[in-house]
């Protein structure tokens, strides 16, 4: 994340990556924040599909100090995390989960595959900029609830092709642009080829608009990523 600009980087891992550090350094980032930032939660670590009252499902992350059975008091759920999202100022957050769960919260997760298609009277990068001056809240994780998320090379799966598109190794970021919709077009793409369609990223959006990362400028992002492993 520094190295792509961002001019915060809040970084929490083992013993530092617990659910109340979790939660302030979110709610830093949100009495903090400016209007124009773009914000990034990555996180790597467990998570957990739970069945609520209602008999619908709801995604969790498993914080280090969180007890099997104790995640929906012990954990942090996606309702959470993006209703927090929603109440920040930022025009763009962006949360990066390299855990696997359902229960997204974001309305439009199949959308996708549609609106990644760029216009053939448009260039492209006028469309993507474009995107950009509307308010996004964008969720991509590792799988879905019954999936398991491999690793490879020190990284999992879902991390290292995220990587590949924020260091312009995609087809997609080769001009120097790309947008969240693009990361999570190509990263379901590669991960569910990977492996043989046992793990399958998901993704869904909040919003008229769409996260945008300028590749290879120093100056490129005002915001804050905030990192978590555990």
């Amino acid at each position: 994340f520094e190295a792509h600009g961002f001019d915060e980087v809040i970084l929490l891992t083992e013993e530092e990556a617990r659910k109340d550090a979790i939660l302030k350094a979110l709610a830093r980032v949100k009495e903090e924040g400016q209007e124009d930032d773009l914000v990034v939660f990555f996180y790597a670590g467990h998570g957990a599909t739970i069945r609520t009252k209602d008999d619908e499902t709801m995604g969790y992350l498993v914080p280090i100090n969180c007890r099997r059975g104790h995640e929906e008091e012990e954990g942090i759920s996606m309702g959470t995390l993006t209703q927090m999202a929603k109440a920040m100022p930022h025009r763009h957050t962006l949360f990066l989960m390299d855990a696997c769960y359902s229960g997204l919260g974001l309305s439009d997760a199949r959308r996708v595959a549609k609106t990644s298609k760029r216009s053939k009277t448009t260039s492209r990068s006028k469309d993507v900029l474009a995107g950009a001056r509307g308010r996004s809240v964008q969720v991509l994780t590792a799988g879905g609830s019954m999936d398991k998320a491999f690793e490879a090379d020190g990284h999992g799966l879902f991390t290292r092709q995220v990587l590949n598109c924020l260091r312009g190794l995609s087809p997609e970021s080769k001009d120097g642009i790309i947008s969240g919709r693009e990361i999570a077009m190509r990263v379901k793409s590669k991960v569910k080829a990977e492996t043989g369609g046992w793990q399958n990223p998901q993704f869904g959006s909040q919003g008229s608009g769409d996260v945008v990362f300028t590749l290879g400028r120093v100056d490129s992002v005002a915001g804050t990523a905030v990192a978590m492993a555990n």
